[in-house]
């Protein structure tokens, strides 16, 4: 048995973290908090912690026993998610027609005291693919939506046999965090705020702003990372961390997804010293100030493993020279509009009038150019089109380096941002909110060189693709410089997957998709555009309509089908690398008509992307015709996420694609197969 005794008890809660200098109000909450046996003495609660309760953890086989004493001013009790327990242990108050004896635990009055009984039983504890302890929580269930913004949460882990020490801590990590990506609304609180305003709070472990204290760990050490995300409302949480790689039930991966109430357990392996920005990548996280710092540091026992290279990862390694520049054009998101498509959307998103931007503004994209001068692009006009706006496909394998020369050929500062990758600070491209003391923009007509090295903590997972999709970004002002058109996808692929083109060895062709979503009011050149399409004195930039009107739900920066269509040889392998980025805050789903695919090695119909992040999907062409790649959301705005691709019978010479000779010189990359003569047989058959 481990024993625990908790207590909720009420405090002053400051968001801001910083008693001297505050910048908003105190709200009464209730939390839970750890005692002695006696209820004497509270134990030692970690500031980082902040609004969370302590964390309670057992291993299979064992029982966790809870004294909890009520020493705030309201009912309340504690129920957990994840374990087993009996009627007696449930602490739910509802009705269930069990004996008065039976619901002593749903409701503990102040001042009273109950014991609660949870089982780590063989169903519930992990199984043998899950990671060491699976992460959960425990609240007061009173009245849930009330006692959560009032502050009763914490967490509650439950582990492998044999994965903990005598003190509760795991044995095969370093060290550990929580962290509550939660959004508390004091208005919904049992306690009424003292001041007007708003009362919804965005928040990790109960601070805003980047006061999160305390946060360190050691470069090289194993760091497991217990993730929640809650509120009362409807929430999409997509938890980065910069410059970090983080691995979740054995993938590799870049940021955790998480809906409200729902949790996640990872891990990770810093490598870089300095202070790193942890926020839910989101916009509407991001604008409102979820987010805090991690410090990683340099500490005594922990160094880096020694690791060599085959002759064979020797030879393979490379560096991939990318001559990018920032670039302001003018874009057209319905450059081939079909008469079909619904008069209603054209007339809200694509009509340009006095009162109206239309389908065109001027945008900021990525281009690829051929050298240093800046002066010849490289991508054909095909490729091009088939990208959209995105900027050109950055590709390497582990233990490349890749070498972005950047030149910002826009009229204010911009930056390049990978995610995927485990960078140093010096080049990581980011400016940080207050708090982070960092700036790394690039200024007009000047050029900067990133030098990004694929280490083996980058390398994707057995279970994973050969090729994960990850993406890249403008980062001086992330949310504004998305919404103004810089974005992009970068593949991280294992070892000896890319020949010396950087085509990818096992697919016979490589298609990108992203669901990206422009809120142009968001734009660096919004009022330009709206001087020189509209008549400024007819437009009102507070009007939800107009509003609206400038948010494009696109597909590589088309809506509808207008892009181009995409073809594909009847009987080859396709690899999708499909992500979704920009002004969303809702997972995106994604099905390709007619066309099942291979995700992780499961067959599946649909593709659900929290935002920020992308998957690699294989795809067998066994299906002639024209079909969709499109959104099933069931919101308005997203009718018009969809694209067309051709699933068309050709014949194609894999030699000049993915061997060596392909640097012979120019070929097409398609033939129509055309079936031989009879002249032609009958020199064949002598």
């Amino acid at each position: 048995e481990r024993h625990y005794y908790v207590a909720a008890v009420e405090i002053d809660w400051d968001y801001s973290g910083n008693e001297t200098n505050r910048f908003g109000p105190t709200y009464k909450k209730v939390v839970f908090r750890e005692y002695d046996r006696d209820f004497r003495q509270a134990k030692t609660h970690p500031s980082w912690l902040g609004l969370l309760g302590p964390t309670l953890r057992a291993e299979e086989g064992e029982t966790i026993v809870v004294t909890f004493r009520n020493m705030a001013s309201g009912p309340h009790s504690i129920h957990p998610h994840g374990i087993a327990y009996g009627k007696q242990s449930e602490g739910a108050n509802y009705f269930d027609n069990t004996s008065q004896k039976e619901k002593e635990d749903d409701v503990v009055q102040p001042n009273g005291q109950h014991v609660y009984y949870w089982e780590v039983t063989p169903e519930v504890s992990p199984q043998e693919h899950d990671p060491t302890c699976l992460t959960y929580t425990y609240v007061s269930h009173i009245d849930v939506v009330e006692d959560y913004n009032s502050g009763l949460i914490g967490t509650l882990l439950v582990c492998k046999s044999g994965s903990l020490d005598a003190s509760g801590q795991q044995v095969d990590v370093h060290q550990e965090y929580v962290f509550l990506f939660g959004v508390f609304d004091e208005s919904q609180s049992k306690y009424e705020p003292n001041s007007h305003g708003n009362h919804v709070k965005y928040t990790v472990n109960g601070y805003v702003m980047g006061s999160l204290p305390d946060v360190s760990v050691c470069a090289f050490a194993s760091v497991s990372l217990h993730l929640v995300g809650m509120s009362s409302e409807p929430e999409v949480f997509s938890v980065h961390m910069n410059g970090q790689v983080l691995r979740q039930t054995g993938h590799k991966v870049s940021s955790v997804g998480l809906i409200s109430g729902s949790t996640a357990t990872a891990g990770m392996v810093a490598l870089h010293a300095g202070r790193w920005l942890l926020s839910s990548h989101t916009v509407k996280h991001m604008e409102a100030g979820m987010h805090g710092f991690v410090d990683v540091k340099q500490c005594d026992g922990f160094k880096a493993p020694k690791r060599r290279m085959t002759v064979a990862e020797k030879r393979h390694s490379k560096v991939w020279t990318y001559y990018i520049a920032a670039e302001e054009i003018t874009w057209d998101y319905a450059p081939n509009m079909q008469e079909h498509i619904d008069g209603d959307f054209k007339l809200q998103y694509l009509r340009q009038s006095s009162k109206r931007i239309g389908g065109k503004y001027k945008k900021a994209v990525y281009t690829l150019y051929k050298n240093e001068s800046f002066t010849d692009k490289l991508e054909s006009k095909q490729r091009r089109n088939e990208l959209g706006i995105l900027g050109p496909v950055i590709k390497a394998q582990i233990r490349d380096v890749i070498k972005i020369v950047f030149k910002n050929k826009a009229s204010r500062p911009y930056s390049i941002y990978p995610h995927g990758l485990t960078i140093e600070k010096s080049e990581e491209g980011v400016n940080y909110p207050a708090g982070g003391n960092q700036s790394h923009g690039v200024q007009p007509g000047e050029t900067h060189t990133y030098l990004w090295r694929v280490v083996d903590e980058d390398e994707p997972s057995e279970a994973d693709s050969q090729c994960l999709t990850r993406l890249y970004h403008s980062a001086v002002d992330t949310p504004r410089d998305i919404a103004s058109g810089l974005i992009g996808q970068i593949l991280i692929c294992k070892s000896q997957s890319l020949n010396i083109r950087g085509v990818q060895l096992k697919a016979d062709k490589e298609q990108h998709a992203m669901m990206a979503v422009f809120d142009e009011n968001k734009s660096w050149y919004m009022d330009e555009n709206v001087r020189k399409y509209c008549d400024r004195s007819q437009v009102n930039k507070a009007d939800p309509d107009f509003y609206k009107s400038n948010v494009m739900h696109t597909i590589n920066g088309y809506v509808f089908e207008s892009g181009e269509l995409l073809g594909f040889c009847n009987g080859e392998i396709a690899t999708w690398h499909v992500s979704s980025i920009g002004a969303q805050d809702y997972i995106q789903t994604v099905t390709f008509y007619g066309h099942p695919f291979e995700l992780n090695g499961r067959t599946e119909e649909f593709l659900s992307l929290y935002p920020m992040t992308g998957e690699t999907i294989s795809m067998r062409m066994d299906n002639i015709g024209v079909w969709l790649m499109a959104s099933l959301n069931s919101h308005e705005t997203t009718k018009g996420v969809r694209v067309k691709f051709n699933d068309v019978e050709c014949y194609r010479d894999y030699q000049y694609e993915t061997s060596e000779y392909a640097d012979a010189g120019p070929r097409k990359e398609f033939t129509v197969w055309n079936p031989p003569s009879l002249d032609e047989i009958k020199k064949e058959e002598k």
